[in-house]
């Protein structure tokens, strides 16, 4: 006779065998634990896949490969407005279709902006930026990659005159336009001048100058040997009128004809 045999024979075994066989077994079970009950899973932690909602003030991502897609009227999450994750398209047609991105940047078409991770804000190419003012008295500065651009009438800055900030071109054509620029120099045309990042100050050559433009905010001081020789109407620069840098003259003849100089 076995152990368990003898145990269910004897009237206490019989009635903790009894026992014992009332009490589920536990051990070596499995327990599934549902979703809800374990948080976010591993995909949400990483970012949601095709479909799932992204953005808002919560700034919900999408996992690699996806990107944030919105409605137009959704204005690119603005007041918390969600998007759906969406797939980045691997390949576009080369058509002319152009759109604003959320990224205030003109894309060739929708599926352009998609490549590039970007939802569509608009139909259409951006709006250009307002302009900024520059210059002046404050001295105002523009962002790198851009110059201060002056209005003819503006005398490159002259008597607090502002410019607005516009952006260096990246290439000119060679055409000869001469300009003369806000730093005394001749640029074959306006484009030029605006790539090394200089205002137009008037159409054609430079007038020759020895030293270049003087006595004005921005431009360099006389070259030694030079002096600023300032027009009758330039009121020694107290208008703001340039001036240009002259030779000082190594000798003179005896004749009294008076003239008042600059220092009084």
């Amino acid at each position: 006779m076995n152990v368990q045999n003898r145990i269910k024979s004897s009237r206490i075994g019989s009635v903790l065998w009894l026992a014992l066989s009332m009490i589920p077994l536990t051990v070596g079970c499995q327990v599934e634990l549902g979703g809800d009950n374990t948080g976010t899973n591993s995909e949400e932690v990483s970012g949601g896949g095709h479909g799932r909602a992204c953005g808002g003030l919560a700034g919900l991502s999408c996992k690699k490969g996806y990107f944030c897609d919105y409605e137009l009227e959704a204005m690119c999450g603005a007041f918390d407005m969600t998007g759906t994750c969406e797939r980045i398209p691997k390949a576009c047609t080369e058509e002319y279709n152009p759109v604003c991105g959320c990224d205030g940047k003109t894309y060739g078409n929708e599926c352009a902006a998609n490549a590039a991770g970007v939802s569509v804000a608009s139909r259409g190419e951006c709006e250009p930026p307002p302009a900024r003012d520059c210059g002046g008295l404050a001295g105002l500065a523009c962002e790198p990659g851009e110059f201060c651009d002056y209005a003819p009438d503006a005398m490159c800055g002259a008597a607090d005159q502002t410019g607005v900030c516009a952006p260096i071109p990246e290439g000119c054509t060679k055409e000869y336009n001469p300009v003369c620029g806000c730093d005394g120099n001749t640029y074959g045309n306006a484009c030029m001048a605006a790539a090394a990042g200089v205002s137009v100050a008037s159409p054609g050559e430079c007038a020759p100058a020895p030293g270049g433009v003087c006595g004005t905010r921005g431009a360099a001081a006389c070259e030694p040997g030079f002096f600023c020789d300032f027009a009758p109407e330039a009121a020694c620069g107290a208008t703001d009128l340039p001036g240009a840098c002259a030779p000082i003259p190594e000798a003179c003849t005896f004749e009294y004809n008076p003239v008042c100089g600059c220092d009084g």
